[in-house]
Order: C-alpha cells, then sequence, then structure tokens
C-alpha cells in the first residue's frame, strides 16, 4: 500500500467506560429497537444479533441499499420526524448525519460509552458520535497493476494510460457524492466541475455502488478505481486479487478523504429506552475492537491495534481537512451537479 508519509490518528487510552458485554447480559430484559443503518448488512448484522442475545431486546434493523447508500435512509428519517418509525441511526458516514441533525431529527443523549471518544469524532451536544472509520481510497488489480504503477493522487485517473480503465461509483449518493461536496471545497466548485469532467473524457465508468466498483476492479473490467477501504479489506479477505493506495498523501498534498460512522438516538424514538441502550452498545469499545480488524473492513478511532500491521498503516493515513457541515450543505446540489457529467 502507497501510503506516503503517514499522520497517525491515534488517540492515547483513557480510562473505558464503555459497557463489557457482561454488563448488558446482566441487565438482559426484553422488548424491542428499530434501527435505520447504512453500514453494509454483513458486520452491522452481526453486531446487532450479539446485541440481542446478550440484552434480550428483539432488533429490527433496516438496511440501505448499496445504490442509495446513506441518502435513502436519510429521506425516509426526514419524512418520518413527525411521526418517528426508528429507534437509532446508525450511518455509515457524517455528511448526512449533520444534515438530519440541522433538521433536529436526533435526541440528544450522552451515552456512557462516548465518555473517552475523542471530540473530533462526536457532537458536542450528543446528538452523534464515532467508533469506526474508513477512507476513500485507489483499488486497482494487482495482478495487472503493480504497487509502484498504481496512482497516488486523485489527478493519476486522468492519466490517459487509464482511459476507459476507471471505475467511480454513482456520484449522487454515498460516501462518493460526500467525496464530491469534499473536493468542491478543497479545490473551489469549478475547478471540481473540472476534474469530473475530464476524468469523464477519460472514459470512466459508472457503477451502481463502492463494492460494485472493486468487483469490476477485481475482475479486470477496470483496472483502477475510486471506492473505500471497507470494501477493499474485504474484498482482499475474500481471495479478490486487489491492491490500494490512499492518495495525495505526499508532502502538502491534499490528503485522503476519511468518513466516521455515526450513532444517534432518534428524536421521539418510540423505544427510548431499549434505544438508549443500543446506541451505548454501538459505542462501546466491546464493538470498536470488533471492527478493528480487516476481516470486518473498518478502522476503529480508540484502538492502536497491537500487532496488526494492516490496522495500523490505515490508521496512519494523512487525512484531508474537511469541515463536515459545509460539505454536508453542499453534498447535494454538488452531487447532482458531478451525476450530469458522469451519468449520460
Amino acid at each position: 500500500m502507497n501510503w506516503g508519509r503517514r499522520f497517525s490518528f491515534a488517540v492515547a487510552a483513557v480510562a473505558a467506560t464503555a459497557f463489557a458485554g457482561s454488563v448488558f447480559a446482566a441487565e438482559k430484559t426484553s422488548g424491542e429497537v428499530v434501527v435505520y443503518t447504512s453500514v453494509d448488512e454483513i458486520p452491522a448484522q452481526k453486531v446487532l444479533d450479539e446485541f440481542e442475545k446478550e440484552t434480550g431486546i428483539k432488533v429490527k434493523p433496516l438496511y440501505d441499499t448499496e445504490a442509495t447508500k446513506t441518502t435513502g435512509l436519510a429521506v425516509r428519517l426526514a419524512s418520518e420526524m413527525s411521526r418517528p418509525q426508528a429507534d437509532v441511526f446508525w450511518n455509515n458516514e457524517l455528511s448526512q448525519t449533520h444534515v438530519l441533525a440541522k433538521k433536529g431529527a436526533f435526541a440528544p443523549y450522552a451515552s456512557p460509552s462516548a465518555a473517552d471518544i475523542p471530540d473530533k469524532w462526536k457532537d458536542p451536544g450528543g446528538l452523534w458520535a464515532s467508533t469506526a472509520m474508513r477512507a476513500r481510497i485507489i483499488v486497482y488489480n494487482s495482478e495487472l497493476v503493480s504497487p509502484g504503477e498504481a496512482p497516488r493522487k486523485l489527478t493519476d485517473l486522468l492519466d490517459p494510460k487509464w482511459k476507459g480503465k476507471v471505475g467511480v461509483s454513482d456520484p449522487r449518493f454515498g460516501t462518493m457524492a460526500s467525496h464530491t461536496a469534499a473536493l468542491a471545497i478543497a479545490w473551489g466548485r469549478e475547478k471540481a466541475l473540472d476534474y469530473f469532467r475530464k476524468l469523464e473524457a477519460n472514459g470512466v465508468k459508472v457503477y451502481a455502488g463502492n463494492s460494485v466498483v472493486r468487483d469490476a476492479a477485481a475482475s479486470g473490467e477496470i483496472l483502477v478505481g475510486l471506492t473505500d477501504t471497507d470494501d477493499v479489506l474485504l474484498g482482499q479477505q475474500n481471495g479478490m486479487k486487489i491492491g490500494m493506495s490512499a492518495p495525495d498523501q505526499e508532502e502538502g498534498g491534499l490528503g485522503t478523504l476519511v468518513f466516521a460512522d455515526a450513532v444517534s438516538l432518534v428524536a421521539g424514538a418510540p423505544h427510548e429506552r431499549e434505544g438508549k441502550r443500543l446506541v451505548d452498545y454501538l459505542l462501546s469499545r466491546e464493538v470498536e475492537r470488533r471492527f478493528a480488524d480487516p476481516k470486518e473492513g473498518w478502522i476503529a478511532i480508540r484502538e492502536t491495534f497491537p500487532g496488526n500491521e494492516t490496522m495500523k498503516a490505515l490508521s496512519a493515513i494523512k487525512p484531508m481537512e474537511v469541515d463536515w457541515e459545509k460539505t454536508s450543505a453542499l453534498t447535494a446540489p454538488v452531487s447532482a451537479e458531478v451525476g450530469k457529467v458522469l451519468i449520460k
């Protein structure tokens, strides 16, 4: 992996206040909780099943589709604000969480599990908190592209040698949508749009989701593409011949866009007590440790990954500076503009 100059996200551990599984088991009860989540179903369901087993609380999850990641559930939550149906929103990125928080979709809740989460990764008013993150990276077919040949910058994807062999997911949805807005802020709106015009001129292929971009790279349909670290890690665990490069890591470079998940208690939650218990569980160190593993595809925020070189390298990516408030405000208009450029 081409990480370039490394910037560590590692935060010194403080006294853990998260609930251990034994505490949840000791408080086993009944009831149900409804969670809307855009976290991939396989890793999320394992966590939710364990919560249900330990607490006795029946979990009813609703997952977003790959094609409309985050956006679909965000729209649904907003439409249900006068009569909430969900208790917890477990989002896979921060942009839509900020949008919903501004609309009043979430209730303030200072979860004890969030006490030792760094301030950067939680809302000061208790509207959301994060325990795991992913990064927007360049995936490449490791049988057809060597690590030394792999693009090291986003602008490298414009090189004619990749013409017709670059893939991205639909820019109107998910992390790709947030990425377009973040670039519009970092580069300026017109420069960002010009970048995507040039990408389109270089024959970029647009796919339904990030995992589909990964699959296309693994099959050789494309050679390189933009996707997320979790998609690549899970693909590698399944034997796919793919590698990844964190873009713009050079001295003075833009940095790589990093996304954190976000756990929120829905305002007016029908099952508020059970909802708070699920929030506590999702923000616990116990759950965070499960994600600090390549098999789960996420990078834990509070862990230092002893002995796990892959996760240490990922946690050391130099991040792109992002104002998530501005990014969330620009995501819808900018991603729509980029969609008109890339989707014919």
